[in-house]
């Protein structure tokens, strides 16, 4: 999983004992390649070649709720909603989305999860309006 040592850095016969280290692994203090180590806090750790330094936060993928950030952290989505109000936590399933979970009076929620204003109907008069017409 690396370079071997060779002349004087070689300081054992047949000894593992590494000058540098292929991607995913790094030199430990006994000059050996060891596999990196990531964490992940909120989704799932690098591993392998995908973890390019040791010890350090790596996610290759988040939990429900979270997105992968630019530095490969999960980061908590935030939602938006006009008409009422945003989605959290995890039924906030897509960062920057327009994803509501209530709707102020004069709005219901439609199957995209966002508020649309409510239809009132009046057989022989005039159908509500706006604020109004509290149920579609």
């Amino acid at each position: 999983n690396g370079v071997a040592a060779t002349g004087t850095a070689c300081t054992s016969n047949n000894g593992a004992i590494c000058t540098s280290c292929d991607s995913g692994y790094h030199l430990n203090d006994k000059k050996a390649c060891a596999a990196n180590t990531c964490t992940c806090v909120k989704g799932v750790a690098a591993a392998g070649a995908a973890c390019t330094s040791n010890n350090v936060a790596t996610c290759v993928s988040c939990d429900s709720g979270y997105h992968l950030d630019h530095n490969r952290a999960c980061t908590v989505n935030t939602c938006t909603c006009s008409n009422g109000v945003a989605a959290t936590g995890t039924a906030c399933t897509s960062n920057n989305g327009a994803i509501c979970t209530s709707c102020d009076s004069g709005y219901h929620l439609n199957d995209k999860k966002a508020c649309a204003a409510n239809t009132c109907t009046c057989v022989k008069g005039v159908a509500a309006a706006g604020a109004a017409c509290t149920s579609n």
